[in-house]
């Protein structure tokens, strides 16, 4: 007699539950193994690499279909999170500044260039 307690395992029937009902509401294929922790493999997983933003705004739109109670989301964010949006926003900054800078320099060095012609 086969053992059933090998075939229904609570761990492989929710991942399969997880997998098929992301699958059903049309996330890509890739969000979905890398959910499940699967190796993305040698090349794919040297090339793509998911941002966080991404897979949240991915599990959020299948969120209705995983519950199967009523829900509500409650976005929470560490102090660390934050820190890091905040930090991303001032570097943004900083590199339009220094893009700014490098175009000032730029016309400068063209303006010297030409006032050195007109003295020699």
């Amino acid at each position: 007699m086969p053992n059933l307690q090998s075939k229904f395992r609570s761990h492989a029937v929710g991942r399969k539950y997880f997998a098929t009902t992301l699958n059903d509401v049309g996330m890509p294929q890739l969000t979905i193994d890398f959910f499940l922790g699967h190796s993305l493999g040698l090349v794919t997983g040297a090339y793509i690499k998911p941002k966080v933003e991404t897979l949240k705004n991915h599990y959020l739109k299948c969120i209705e279909a995983l519950s199967i109670n009523d829900y509500q989301i409650h976005i929470v964010e560490s102090k660390e999170f934050k820190l890091l949006n905040e930090l991303q926003i001032e570097n943004v900054e900083k590199d339009k500044l220094i893009k700014e800078q490098e175009i000032r320099l730029k016309r400068l060095e063209r303006f010297m260039e030409e006032k050195k012609e007109q003295i020699i």
